[in-house]
Protein backbone atom coordinates (compact mmCIF):
# COMPACT_ATOMS: atom_id res chain seq x y z
CA UNK A 1 0.00 0.00 0.00
CA UNK A 2 2.75 2.45 0.97
CA UNK A 3 4.64 1.57 -2.20
CA UNK A 4 1.62 2.51 -4.34
CA UNK A 5 1.14 5.73 -2.39
CA UNK A 6 4.82 6.63 -2.88
CA UNK A 7 4.62 5.80 -6.58
CA UNK A 8 1.45 7.87 -6.96
CA UNK A 9 3.10 10.82 -5.17
CA UNK A 10 6.11 10.69 -7.51
CA UNK A 11 3.83 10.58 -10.58
CA UNK A 12 1.88 13.60 -9.33
CA UNK A 13 5.08 15.58 -8.64
CA UNK A 14 6.49 14.74 -12.08
CA UNK A 15 3.20 15.74 -13.74
CA UNK A 16 3.20 19.09 -11.89
CA UNK A 17 6.80 19.73 -12.97
CA UNK A 18 5.96 18.93 -16.61
CA UNK A 19 2.93 21.26 -16.55
CA UNK A 20 5.00 24.08 -15.03
CA UNK A 21 7.83 23.65 -17.57
CA UNK A 22 5.37 23.61 -20.44
CA UNK A 23 3.78 26.84 -19.18
CA UNK A 24 7.19 28.52 -18.89
CA UNK A 25 8.07 27.52 -22.46
CA UNK A 26 4.72 28.83 -23.76
CA UNK A 27 5.32 32.19 -22.07
CA UNK A 28 8.84 32.33 -23.52
CA UNK A 29 7.52 31.70 -27.06
CA UNK A 30 4.84 34.36 -26.56
CA UNK A 31 7.48 36.88 -25.45
CA UNK A 32 9.65 36.09 -28.50
CA UNK A 33 6.70 36.53 -30.88
CA UNK A 34 5.88 39.89 -29.30
CA UNK A 35 9.50 40.95 -29.59
CA UNK A 36 9.38 40.17 -33.29
CA UNK A 37 6.22 42.23 -33.74
CA UNK A 38 7.66 45.15 -31.78
CA UNK A 39 10.95 45.08 -33.72
CA UNK A 40 9.09 44.90 -37.04
CA UNK A 41 6.89 47.85 -36.08
CA UNK A 42 9.93 49.84 -34.92
CA UNK A 43 11.68 49.11 -38.22
CA UNK A 44 8.58 50.26 -40.11
CA UNK A 45 8.53 53.51 -38.13
CA UNK A 46 12.15 54.19 -39.07
CA UNK A 47 11.53 53.37 -42.74
CA UNK A 48 8.43 55.58 -42.85
CA UNK A 49 10.62 58.54 -41.89
CA UNK A 50 13.76 57.61 -43.81
CA UNK A 51 15.18 60.31 -46.05
CA UNK A 52 16.36 57.46 -48.31
CA UNK A 53 12.75 56.61 -49.21
CA UNK A 54 10.47 59.53 -48.33
CA UNK A 55 9.46 62.50 -50.40
CA UNK A 56 11.05 65.77 -49.27
CA UNK A 57 10.57 69.38 -50.29
CA UNK A 58 11.41 72.77 -48.78
CA UNK A 59 9.09 72.08 -45.83
CA UNK A 60 10.95 68.86 -44.92
CA UNK A 61 10.54 65.10 -45.15
CA UNK A 62 6.97 63.86 -45.62
CA UNK A 63 6.58 60.90 -43.29
CA UNK A 64 4.95 57.88 -44.90
CA UNK A 65 5.09 59.34 -48.41
CA UNK A 66 7.60 57.35 -50.45
CA UNK A 67 9.08 59.00 -53.53
CA UNK A 68 9.19 57.12 -56.84
CA UNK A 69 12.79 58.11 -57.66
CA UNK A 70 14.02 57.03 -54.23
CA UNK A 71 12.20 53.71 -54.48
CA UNK A 72 13.81 53.05 -57.86
CA UNK A 73 17.25 53.95 -56.48
CA UNK A 74 16.70 51.64 -53.51
CA UNK A 75 15.51 48.84 -55.80
CA UNK A 76 18.64 49.21 -57.93
CA UNK A 77 20.94 49.34 -54.90
CA UNK A 78 19.38 48.05 -51.63
CA UNK A 79 22.41 49.28 -49.69
CA UNK A 80 20.98 52.79 -50.09
CA UNK A 81 18.35 51.83 -47.51
CA UNK A 82 20.15 49.06 -45.65
CA UNK A 83 23.20 51.20 -44.86
CA UNK A 84 20.94 53.85 -43.34
CA UNK A 85 18.55 51.54 -41.49
CA UNK A 86 20.74 48.77 -40.13
CA UNK A 87 20.52 46.35 -37.24
CA UNK A 88 23.02 43.46 -37.20
CA UNK A 89 20.47 41.17 -35.55
CA UNK A 90 17.76 41.71 -38.16
CA UNK A 91 17.76 40.68 -41.80
CA UNK A 92 14.82 42.24 -43.57
CA UNK A 93 13.40 42.95 -46.97
CA UNK A 94 11.04 45.63 -48.17
CA UNK A 95 8.31 45.44 -50.78
CA UNK A 96 6.33 48.51 -51.81
CA UNK A 97 3.18 48.20 -53.90
CA UNK A 98 1.04 50.89 -55.50
CA UNK A 99 -2.59 49.92 -54.93
CA UNK A 100 -3.90 52.21 -57.67
CA UNK A 101 -1.85 50.84 -60.55
CA UNK A 102 0.58 48.01 -61.26
CA UNK A 103 3.79 49.55 -59.92
CA UNK A 104 5.83 47.77 -57.28
CA UNK A 105 9.36 47.90 -55.93
CA UNK A 106 11.41 45.17 -54.24
CA UNK A 107 14.20 46.37 -51.99
CA UNK A 108 15.69 42.92 -51.55
CA UNK A 109 13.56 39.85 -51.01
CA UNK A 110 13.81 36.99 -48.55
CA UNK A 111 12.89 33.44 -49.39
CA UNK A 112 12.43 32.36 -45.79
CA UNK A 113 10.72 34.72 -43.40
CA UNK A 114 9.89 34.60 -39.72
CA UNK A 115 7.31 37.36 -39.84
CA UNK A 116 5.73 39.57 -42.47
CA UNK A 117 3.85 42.78 -41.72
CA UNK A 118 2.16 45.32 -44.01
CA UNK A 119 1.70 49.05 -43.44
CA UNK A 120 -0.23 51.69 -45.43
CA UNK A 121 1.80 54.40 -47.19
CA UNK A 122 1.46 56.98 -49.95
CA UNK A 123 3.61 56.99 -53.08
CA UNK A 124 4.54 60.32 -54.67
CA UNK A 125 5.40 60.18 -58.37
CA UNK A 126 7.72 62.54 -60.25
CA UNK A 127 4.71 63.85 -62.21
CA UNK A 128 3.17 65.10 -58.94
CA UNK A 129 0.54 62.38 -58.51
CA UNK A 130 0.17 60.67 -55.16
CA UNK A 131 -1.22 57.13 -54.88
CA UNK A 132 -2.19 54.84 -52.04
CA UNK A 133 0.28 52.05 -51.44
CA UNK A 134 1.37 49.33 -49.05
CA UNK A 135 4.79 48.65 -47.55
CA UNK A 136 5.49 45.04 -46.61
CA UNK A 137 8.40 44.23 -44.32
CA UNK A 138 9.67 40.68 -44.07
CA UNK A 139 11.99 39.68 -41.23
CA UNK A 140 14.23 36.67 -41.83
CA UNK A 141 16.91 34.60 -40.12
CA UNK A 142 19.15 35.12 -38.26
CA UNK A 143 17.03 37.02 -35.84
CA UNK A 144 18.64 38.25 -32.64
CA UNK A 145 19.93 34.96 -31.29
CA UNK A 146 21.06 35.59 -27.72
Amino acid sequence: MYILLGFFTIVVIVAIIIVLLRGILDVRNYIEENRLLIDTTNLAQVLLSSDKLCYADESGIHRGVFYEEKLEAAEDDPNVVFSDVYNPEVIYSLYVEDKEDDNSWYVSDLEETIIEKTFPIAIRYTNGETHVGMMTIKIGEPYGIE
